[in-house]
């Protein structure tokens, strides 16, 4: 630590002939500490020449949120340093990684930030092919399920035939709505914009409630309007509204949720969030139609 000397044209941070070090937060993110000394300018340069800054690091908490330079090198109560941190470490680090993950590889979570999968284009056809089918032959055996539920509630669907005039556009509104919310979090995991920790985990999980209570509200109004245009009966609209509001908004969840999951379990999301969101929902759509009519008939709406 003590070979770092000011650079030219950095602002003076020496104090005793030592510089003095920047203490930033441990849960500060990478882009946000590489504006933080750009805009402090607090950089050092070894005796090999190379370009550091040497950082102090504060525990997480609200009240550490202040960036400041210490008056002294000694360490903030409860956090750790001082570090060198050369700046070609710095712009490498995936932005959103936390500055203590830079420091200490210790968190089990920081690992997460450094997981990058094999280029595609490098991976033999065969290899892919192996890689692929053992989830493609185990969710085609998973879809029989569907078909278990249908002869489950055979008699509800001899009551209320509207279910299977109405089953596919279900599967499909909740396969559209699945598969787009899957694509954005598949795009924001390959762009480094989200890691599955558990923080992004419930930050993703709560917009996307938010996002899926509204559209199963819109495609449920959707479909209940169509039905009523089309001189169905108001028993059987109530039916499909239910079973879409629940499609749609267990859909939205599910295709947002599964990639992260995946990644954090160690599989591919892009290989396995396909078919696993496929075939979920559509199981899924099954048994929401039949247990809305269900539900219906025994609250006495349905006879």
């Amino acid at each position: 630590m003590g070979g770092c000397v000011p650079a030219a044209g950095a602002v003076d941070l020496e104090l005793g002939g030592q510089p003095r070090p920047l203490t930033l937060r441990g849960d500060m993110q990478v882009g946000d500490v590489i504006r933080t000394l750009l805009a402090t300018n607090v950089v050092c340069v070894d005796s090999e020449g190379e370009q550091s800054f040497q950082i102090s690091v504060a525990p997480a908490s609200p009240e550490s949120g202040v960036v400041t330079v210490e008056g002294a090198p000694a360490s903030p109560s409860g956090g750790s340093g001082p570090f060198c941190i050369l700046l070609e470490d710095l712009l490498e680090a995936p932005r959103k990684m936390p500055l203590e993950c830079l420091v200490s590889d210790s968190n089990e979570e920081c690992q997460l930030y450094e997981d990058t999968p094999e280029p595609y284009i490098d991976r033999e056809p065969s290899s892919e092919l192996m890689s692929r089918l053992p989830w493609l032959v185990g969710l085609l055996l998973f879809l029989t399920v569907s078909s278990a539920i249908l002869e489950f509630y055979d008699a509800v669907l001899q009551r209320h035939l509207v279910i299977a005039f109405y089953l596919t556009a279900l599967v499909g509104c909740g396969g559209n709505s699945g598969s787009q919310a899957a694509s954005l979090i598949l795009q924001a995991l390959a762009t480094g914009e989200l890691r599955p920790t558990v923080a992004d985990v419930l930050r993703v999980a709560e917009k996307e409630l938010l996002v899926g209570l509204g559209a199963a509200v819109a495609l449920s109004l959707g479909v209940v309007a169509r039905m009523i245009f089309f001189g169905s009966p108001l028993e059987d609209a109530a039916i499909i509204a239910i079973a879409m509001a629940f499609t749609v908004l267990f859909s939205v969840l599910f295709g947002a949720l599964t990639p992260l999951l995946l990644k954090r379990l160690g599989f591919d999301p892009a290989k396995v969030s396909g078919p696993l969101l496929s075939t979920t929902i559509d199981i899924f759509g099954v048994l929401a139609a039949c247990i809305s009519a269900q539900l219906l008939e025994s609250v006495g709406y349905l006879h």
